[in-house]
């Protein structure tokens, strides 16, 4: 059982994070996903309000479960990686999608 889980990917891939939500929820109909902007809960929210809300997410997971590139792509943005260090430093069980970016994901 996932449990509580918090998907941390790029903010362009909501969609498909929401379809990967859906079909974890399909596989464990007991489990939940908490990351609210996923189904779009950061809309009209200032910056700050939405790094409030992704890590009071992450807090209320029992699961992180973040999806990574290839190492040197470009890849903007870093929302995600604050997200898995902060479920890191909160002992949260941690599932890496794709491959290891930097020395936290090994």
């Amino acid at each position: 059982m996932i449990g509580k889980f918090y998907l941390a990917a790029k903010f362009s891939a909501r969609e498909y994070m929401e379809l990967v939500a859906d079909k974890i929820r399909y596989a464990d109909p007991y489990s939940q996903c908490v990351a609210r902007w996923i189904y779009g809960g950061e809309e009209g929210l200032t910056r700050e309000s939405i790094a409030l809300l992704d890590l009071d997410d992450v807090a209320k997971a029992d699961t992180v479960i973040l999806f990574t590139h290839e190492r040197g792509s470009l890849q903007p943005g870093g929302g995600r990686f604050v997200e898995f260090g902060y479920g890191l430093a909160l002992d949260k069980r941690m599932i890496v999608i794709g491959p290891h970016e930097n020395v936290f994901m090994h």
